[in-house]
């Protein structure tokens, strides 16, 4: 029996909009897609789970996710999300991270330790809980959005801003920085483990979480192929 038999409502999943090609909503047809909404779908139709899905400003859909008007994001586990959120074992993806900084500013090219980086003028969003908690407080301008992230890295105003490689060269390219912006890896940065989290207060929750897990374990391959597709341009 599927678990769709067992629960008369859907799990309600929201996802952070216009953030592409993560998550976003499609203009030309108003549906939430993206890596991980394409992924949650393939994962909800494998284990048998009813689901919708929204998109809005990140900010606002954490926020209902702590009100209870959501019941799951993928995202990536804080001590906070962990005080009302119950995390799938498995990551549903691994993203790079990287250091955008100015084109011509060559001193991120031998970083080596997050002592080091962290001595830098930061910029990064508000509703960025890994920043929340990794980025000194003294050392961080906090803006609205991601993408409003890269224009104050390309003004001048911060000297780094710390961001998913994926959707750093989706935007760099759209918003036409990539003359005056650049990005360097360093071993510094692990990846960024995206994870399925679901409010703990749901009677399922823990049913969910496994159903998800066996999912992922079960679609590994499929995973990272649809996540390849819409890295190389399936979005546009």
């Amino acid at each position: 029996m599927s678990i769709a038999a067992t629960v008369s409502s859907p799990l309600r999943f929201g996802f952070a909009d216009a953030v592409l090609p993560i998550s976003g909503t499609n203009a030309a047809n108003g549906k939430v897609d993206g890596i991980l909404p394409a992924s949650i779908e393939l994962l909800s139709q494998t284990a048998g789970i009813n689901i919708s899905m929204i998109a809005w400003p990140w900010n606002r859909t954490q926020q209902m996710f702590e009100d209870g008007a959501v019941d799951a994001l993928c995202t990536t586990e804080t001590n906070k999300r962990r005080e009302i959120a119950l995390f799938c074992r498995e990551p549903l993806t691994l993203m790079s991270q990287v250091i955008v900084h100015r084109r011509n500013d060559r001193r991120f090219d031998n970083i080596r330790t997050m002592e080091q980086l962290l001595s830098f003028r930061h910029v990064n969003y508000r509703s960025n809980g890994w920043a929340q908690e990794a980025l000194p407080a003294d050392r961080a301008i906090w803006v609205l959005s991601p993408q409003n992230a890269f224009k104050v890295v390309a003004a001048g105003h911060a000297d780094v801003f710390i961001n998913d490689e994926v959707f750093t060269r989706h935007q760099m390219n759209s918003q036409g920085l990539t003359d005056s912006l650049t990005f360097s890896r360093t071993d510094a940065l692990k990846e960024v483990k995206f994870k399925i989290c679901i409010r703990k207060d749901l009677d399922e929750a823990l049913i969910f979480a496994d159903a998800y897990d066996r999912a992922i374990l079960s679609k590994r391959e499929a995973l990272q192929t649809l996540k390849e597709d819409w890295i190389a341009g399936r979005y546009d």
